[in-house]
């Protein structure tokens, strides 16, 4: 009670202020402890601020530039997407932080003017404000450090990187942003999860513009730029990862419109859609991210590649060079195929083009004298929505002859060769280029593959690029079944035969230490372990149990079943000597007339005969249901029609051969009084049909075809 009341007190010191529904606006030191407790409600928008914090829909941040001399990712960037920090950045002014680095966690700025206009699902909006914990919103701030999906009507944001951002440790970047007369720029540079632990860092950043700046392609007017990515979650993750996990995407705030590019909450490049399952952050590492979000209904393909945005050198005549770009459809269940414009590139060929919610296509260069200078590859995403959209992506490729050469040529290394649901590790030698880029999109000396395709790496000297691949294929694993009758005639005899996919598998190992493909065998739990060409092995596993006494059958209302499966049956009439019922040889029988019914059970050399099961009842609804049932004609030739005598639901009928062999079903639904039965293919001879009623009742008659 006493921290209840001391809560109470300085919120009615502070004068709490809410801004809409669901905002609610308290002092830092309160937001901070009462986080850290556990306290705070989920849904609810809060907003730590300074003492002197003013109303965000009103006022604009003070514009103070910051010089930065210093770039925490390291290396050359892969894309120029991800802009480096220079003197036109300034460190975003959390309310409630600390001058000069306003280090955070889960503040927001106040409302920042836009000098141009930024178009979202239609509509345009001249203010934004930046929240510490990876997005910007365009209603108002929001410190929701519980990344949930989209969409959601509590905010309208666009999230690069939506999780809990926590810069108040000194070993984390903080948080810069650039605003210009024609596009904004805010980046996460090296930033730390919450509770100011600072052992992983994430570095990101979006781009927002009027939509016809060329920072981006013409054309879009959001980009999502990735550096290295190491975490995905602060507040009740582990490590950095699991619990909430970080969103990735745009929400329009109306419940409705929304992207997403993904979830992730966990290490790893592991990728299976937008809104598949959660992923891995690693996917994310040098990505970079374009689309037109200004439309307000079908929103176009998004862009996903690492050399969107640069011009790609080739130094030396005769080497290889790969692009790779990937259209995401932001909608799900959206189907994105891509064109390929090649320009007329000499020796360049499309190597693969493959559709999908997130389709793909790759292009393979090879420099030669006959396409020296600079070239232009197209890239065009088009979905199946209403109506179509279209992205564009030009990559740009100079084949410069000037004589500079790099060496040696990379080489790939690593298991070519892996069974399925198994894993290998691709590396690259030599590691002495400024960078690399694999096709998986991990950028370290090494990448792990898990199914079967064609992996390329693309390494960077000194402003020149070169491509190496390597063909990974995935064996198939082997799934042996064994086969035959699992029952024995006696426990200590080899009376039943087992056997496992004849000559198909390299070497069989059976748990008695057989390795034929077949053997003979008594009672026991059998297992099987089998290789196949490839070297991948499978097991299966089988028990044999004694068949003298063990046969029990259970009954369900007209429907005898055996308890042993996979033998051979034969169901008799007890009452009419044991006779054999033609045709009731499964596992299943159902009787059509009144008596006493068993079962033998084989497995060809031995059997057994199951307790005699009694039917009653068959035909007790013929004479006693009040409602009178007739059938006419009957005989017939063609067609005959059954009628109630009053009207029935969901009626269900089968007829059966006198061998109890089942020759027609079919179900009536909804009220009717009469059903008409067709003979269809039906052959001369005598039927019995059993009519089942929604009330239970069950009728049978006999029914004549001339």
């Amino acid at each position: 009670m006493k921290k209840q009341v001391l809560f109470l007190l300085a919120i009615t010191t502070f004068s709490l202020q809410t801004f809409s529904q669901s905002q609610v606006i308290l002092p830092t030191t309160i937001y901070n402890s009462m986080k850290a407790n556990g306290e705070l409600k989920p849904g609810v928008n809060y907003l730590p601020v300074g003492p002197n914090h003013q109303n965000p829909a009103t006022s604009t941040a003070n514009q103070r530039i910051k010089t930065v001399n210093y770039e925490k990712g390291g290396g050359l960037p892969v894309c120029n997407c991800i802009v480096p920090l220079d003197s036109t950045f300034s460190v975003a002014e959390f309310d409630g932080a600390t001058p000069p680095d306003y280090r955070s966690d889960d503040g927001s700025t106040l409302a920042k003017a836009l000098p141009f206009n930024f178009c979202l699902y239609g509509t345009n909006y001249n203010q934004f404000f930046i929240n510490n914990n990876g997005n910007i919103t365009l209603d108002v701030g929001y410190g929701g450090y519980s990344a949930t999906g989209f969409p959601s009507s509590a905010f309208v944001m666009v999230a690069p990187f939506w999780s809990d951002v926590d810069t108040r440790n000194p070993g984390s970047g903080v948080v810069h942003y650039k605003i210009t007369p024609t596009y904004a720029i805010v980046k996460w540079e090296g930033v730390a999860r919450y509770d100011s632990t600072a052992d992983l860092l994430n570095t990101f950043q979006v781009i927002i513009t009027d939509g016809n700046d060329p920072i981006l392609p013409i054309g879009n007017n959001i980009a999502f730029c990735y550096g290295d990515m190491q975490w995905t979650t602060g507040f009740g993750g582990t490590g950095g990862f699991g619990g909430a996990g970080a969103t990735a995407g745009v929400n329009k705030g109306d419940g409705i419109a929304s992207i997403q590019m993904g979830q992730f909450d966990q290490p790893g490049i592991a990728y299976d859609g937008s809104y598949g399952n959660y992923d891995g952050v690693d996917f994310l590492d040098k990505q970079s991210f374009y689309s037109n979000f200004c439309v307000g209904t079908n929103m176009a393909p998004i862009a996903s590649g690492m050399s969107n945005c640069d011009t790609v050198k080739v130094c030396n005549l005769g080497d290889t060079l790969y692009l790779k770009e990937v259209f995401m459809a932001p909608e799900p269940g959206q189907n994105t195929t891509i064109s390929v414009n090649l320009n007329g590139t000499p020796n360049a060929t499309v190597v693969s083009n493959v559709s999908g919610n997130a389709a793909s296509a790759i292009v393979r260069i090879i420099a030669t004298a006959a396409n020296a200078g600079v070239h232009t590859i197209s890239f065009i995403g088009t979905d199946n929505g209403i109506p179509v959209g279209s992205t564009i992506i030009n990559s740009n490729i100079f084949v410069d002859t000037s004589g500079f050469s790099i060496s040696p040529y990379p080489v790939i290394s690593g298991i070519t060769q892996f069974c399925q649901g198994d894993s290998s590790v691709l590396s690259v030698t030599p590691t002495t280029y400024d960078n690399y880029v694999w096709s998986t999109v991990s950028s370290n000396t090494s990448t792990t593959v898990y199914s079967s395709g064609i992996y390329f790496v693309t390494a960077t000297l000194s402003g020149c690029s070169k491509s190496t691949s390597i063909n990974v294929i995935e064996q198939p694993a082997a799934t042996p079944a064994i086969s035959g009758f699992p029952f024995t005639c006696a426990s200590s005899f080899n009376t039943t035969m087992l056997y496992c996919d004849s000559l198909i598998y390299s070497s069989y190992f059976w748990s008695n230490s057989n390795t034929a493909d077949t053997i003979y065998t008594g009672a026991g739990i059998y297992y099987l372990t089998v290789t196949n060409a490839a070297g991948c092995s499978g097991s299966d596993t089988i028990v044999v149990t004694p068949i003298t006494g063990n046969i029990i059958t259970t009954l369900n209302g007209t429907t005898i079943s055996a308890s042993a499966s996979g033998a051979i049956y034969q169901w008799i009439d007890c009452g009419n000597g044991n006779t054999p019922i033609a045709g009731a040889t499964s596992q299943n029988y159902t009787a059509t007339t009144n008596g006493n019914y068993a079962v033998i059970v084989s497995n060809g050399i031995c059997s057994d005969t199951s307790a005699c099961t009694a039917i009653t009842g068959i035909g007790i609804h013929e004479n006693n249901w009040n409602n009178a049932i007739t059938i006419a004609p009957n005989p017939f030739t063609s067609q005959t029609i059954i009628t109630f005598g009053e009207e029935q639901k969901n009626i269900s009928l089968k007829i059966v051969d006198v061998l109890g062999k089942e020759v027609f079903a079919k179900e009536f639904e909804g009220r009717r009084k009469q059903i008409t039965i067709d003979r269809g293919d039906l052959s001369k001879g005598i039927y019995f049909i059993q009519i089942n009623l929604e009330n239970k009742n069950v009728i049978n008659k006999k029914i004549v075809i001339q």
